[in-house]
């Protein structure tokens, strides 16, 4: 689906750049005392003398090219119109405003008695901007160690509106966040004015409040206290099992304060510690009793196979009513359209008793709904204690630790068990994978070696969107392209740095692995179709140590083999070399116009609008990720259009049970011009998400032809969630289906001309997808010309 970004992570990084605090390292916590929260300074800007800077606030504007005093921007109280009292505080432009130039006004308070939390910042905003010209509140929470946390500054929602509003952000606040910092900005010329600003605590934060992981390690060696590799024996690993089981249970689905409260990361790596030993099922369920008990009053553990009985808990006096979570979908994505919330109903039902038997030996019993007072505090309260942890104080969890790999092996496990929307489609032994991810868990030499073992776990689910996001060394990448024709690895194209190697030899090995091998291997650690996961695999084998040279087997055309070495080049798989295509927007014939929605930029489209909507007809190369936004489509149809059903789930339930799904579905109306009905898509196994959302239109409305192979079979908001160590997971949260219901996922969307590369044609440097499309486009022309005749 389409997420508008950008504008948004640059000033994100350079208002990091600009505001960056020092703080201390991060220690493992599970519950933290917490301080009552300082109030927003001068939040009515009633204090300060018109004309004058608002007192505890301050600007922080990005300075110009010759840096110093004369950044074009201001902040001053402001008497006239405020929302309320006497005063708002008015953020101007007073000069000429460069593009890369805007100016903040900023307040800051301390974090540490939000650490854990949601928060809400609200604000009075209106605007006297020209169009285009992006306001926004803005939201940053710094972390220790210079790192940031949460942040948003509304530029994919900007603000536009001349009269009083209120607007809000929301998001969650690290476990070692120290300082909020927030405001208002302005990113051109024109003015805005904010009043009235709040900052509320709104609950249990609903993730670690960091962004994805991916960039920094946590650590780069082992240290004390981590827990040194050793296999899992056949007790261990049910204990385990049952301990990833009752964690998921407890996790998303007990509602009391005191879960919703628990750091989970923290709490699964102390399971790790108090379950994995026991030697019997007795201990198994003491244990358990142990971990769970203090977030989740009403969990019992008991051996046996019976689970515990399950009567109704009595209502306690002061109950006015009970709470249950709701889960619409899980995760973060950028649209926030995923979030989970406590929601009240009327009592307990014997339906919200969950009894469950579980691996070890073990039964358990676990409420679903809680009684709650007047004030919203869950009841009965946690009579026990979280035993303590035996690391030791300030451990940094990291992929070095047996029990950091084993817990987080156990909270991804357990999110994709209630979580993934497509399990009825992919056919999975979801508990053989766990077990073969705790295998490898206890045994794996490094945080390196882990994060393969999370890829094969996320792989596991054929989801285009899955991936387990982790620090990376440098690569370079090989100076050629290639791609899987006919069976075989065929060079593509070729670069400086691969001279004497020719478009269309065969890489029959790679350093001495065939190359069919070597694919397959890479294709196994991605997640998601066929299609999609060589498109993935045959990127990713291009890249190496940028230091470093491959040996490639080659033969040509007339069956003679040799062996070439190839250095890496550049620092990064994205500037591998690219297959030969028309420019972004070229006529490719008198009236023909080819746009390449994969580099084509909206100035580019914008600027030739007049020739698309003249042209006899148009070729849209989709084989890629667009980069324009959705309103092209308007143009392609006269009557009202929806896209494929994006569903998002809502769950009450363990295990997905009686999910309910909405349709958040494009519904596009017509608009002019009005471009040719001669048009068609060409497609490939590497368009994935927005771009399947853009063919869905085409196919699911019967608008077009569409040539070439199928998509990757993934759709709708991908999401992440973060784990112990450092890592996290991303997957698709939502079930995307076609218009009429009929599978979407792994299937992708199909051509209706398809069409396939050849070792012949590649040899003669065709593009034979883009050749069918053009001649299906003349086709058509001259049919159209024969008919007027």
């Amino acid at each position: 689906m389409f997420r508008v970004v950008g504008l948004k992570a640059w000033l994100g990084r350079i208002l990091l750049s600009c505001l960056a605090l020092a703080a201390a390292p991060l220690a493992i916590q599970c519950l933290q005392a917490q301080s009552a929260p300082a109030p927003v300074p001068n939040a009515g800007f009633e204090e300060g003398a018109p004309g004058e800077a608002p007192p505890g606030w301050y600007g922080s504007i990005r300075p110009g090219a010759a840096g110093g005093p004369g950044s074009p921007f201001q902040a001053r109280i402001d008497t006239a119109n405020p929302r309320a009292g006497r005063a708002s505080v008015r953020l101007e432009s007073t000069g000429t405003v460069a593009s890369d130039q805007f100016g903040v006004v900023t307040a800051t308070v301390d974090a540490h008695p939000y650490r854990g939390r949601r928060i809400r910042l609200t604000g009075a905003v209106r605007t006297q901007v020209g169009s285009g010209i992006p306001v926004g509140l803005w939201l940053r929470v710094d972390r220790a160690a210079n790192a940031m946390g949460f942040f948003d500054n509304m530029m994919d929602r900007p603000i536009a509106n001349p009269a009083w509003a209120d607007y809000a952000i929301e998001g969650d606040v690290a476990a070692d966040a120290e300082q909020l910092v927030f405001g208002m900005l302005l990113a051109g010329p024109g003015k805005a004015w904010l009043d009235d600003v709040r900052l509320e605590d709104i609950g249990p934060a609903r993730s670690a409040g960091t962004p994805p992981p991916g960039v920094d390690r946590p650590r780069t060696a082992a240290a004390p206290g981590d827990v040194a590799p050793r296999p899992l024996d056949a007790r261990g690993l049910a204990n385990l099992h049952a301990f990833a089981r009752a964690y998921g249970l407890v996790r998303f689905f007990h509602p009391s304060d005191e879960a919703a409260h628990a750091d989970w990361n923290a709490l699964a790596m102390l399971g790790v510690e108090q379950v994995e030993g026991a030697r019997n099922p007795a201990e198994l369920a003491a244990a358990l009793n142990r971990i769970f008990q203090p977030v989740a009053p009403g969990f019992a553990a008991v051996t046996g196979t019976h689970p515990p009985s399950r009567p109704i808990p009595a209502r306690p006096a002061g109950a006015v009513g009970a709470l249950r979570w709701e889960h619409v979908g899980m995760g973060n994505d950028g649209a926030h359209l995923y979030h989970s919330a406590r929601v009240a109903v009327p009592g307990i039902a014997p339906d919200d008793l969950l009894a469950e038997t579980l691996p070890g030996g073990v039964a358990i019993r676990l409420p679903m709904v809680v009684w709650r007072d007047a004030a919203g505090a869950t009841l009965p309260r946690a009579a026990v204690a979280l035993p303590a942890s035996a690391k030791p104080a300030g451990f940094i969890p990291a992929g070095f630790d047996r029990t950091t790999r084993l817990a987080a092996a156990v909270a991804a496990w357990s999110m994709y068990q209630h979580f993934y929307p497509y399990f009825d489609v992919v056919h999975v032994d979801w508990d053989a994978e766990l077990d073969r991810a705790l295998r490898g868990a206890a045994t794996d030499a490094d945080d390196l070696a882990f994060r393969m073992t999370l890829r094969h776990l996320v792989a596991a689910l054929r989801d285009g969107h899955g991936w387990v996001p982790y620090w990376e060394p440098p690569r370079g990448v090989l100076p050629v392209a290639w791609d899987w024709v006919e069976g075989r690895l065929a060079i593509t194209n070729v670069g400086p740095g691969a001279e004497g190697v020719a478009r269309g030899e065969i890489v029959t090995a790679i350093d001495g692995v065939p190359a069919g091998q070597a694919l397959a291997a890479r294709m196994a650690i991605f997640s998601g179709s066929a299609q999609w996961t060589r498109t993935r695999a045959l990127r990713d084998l291009l890249a190496g140590p940028p230091d470093g040279d491959a040996a490639l087997t080659l033969t040509g055309a007339g069956g003679a083999s040799r062996t070439v070495h190839l250095a890496y080049r550049g620092t990064s798989p994205n500037a591998s070399l690219s297959e030969v295509r028309p420019a972004p927007i070229a006529e490719l014939a008198p009236g023909i116009i080819y746009i390449d929605l994969d580099r084509v930029t909206e100035d580019q489209y914008r600027a030739r609008l007049a020739d698309i909507a003249n042209a006899r007809g148009l070729i849209f190369d989709l084989r890629g990720y667009p980069r324009m936004p959705p309103e092209f489509l308007t143009h392609l149809s006269d009557r009202p259009v929806r896209s494929a059903i994006f569903a998002a789930p809502t769950y009450r339930l363990p295990d997905r049970r009686n999910a309910t799904y909405g349709d958040g579905s494009w519904n596009l109306p017509p608009q002019a011009p009005r471009f040719t009905s001669n048009f068609v898509f060409i497609t490939n196994g590497g368009a994935i998400s927005y771009a399947e959302s853009v063919l869905g239109v085409i196919a699911n409305n019967h608008l077009g032809d569409i040539v070439g192979e199928p998509s990757a079979g993934a759709n709708g908001n991908n999401t992440f969630f973060p784990l112990p160590g450092g890592y996290a997971v991303t997957w698709t949260g939502m079930r995307v289906t076609n218009r009429d219901g009929s599978q979407h996922h792994l299937l992708g969307v199909r051509p209706t001309i398809p069409v396939h590369r050849t070792l012949a044609g590649v040899r003669a440097g065709r593009d034979e997808l883009l050749e069918r499309a053009l001649a299906t486009v003349r086709g058509r022309m001259n049919r159209s010309a024969a008919a007027a005749n």
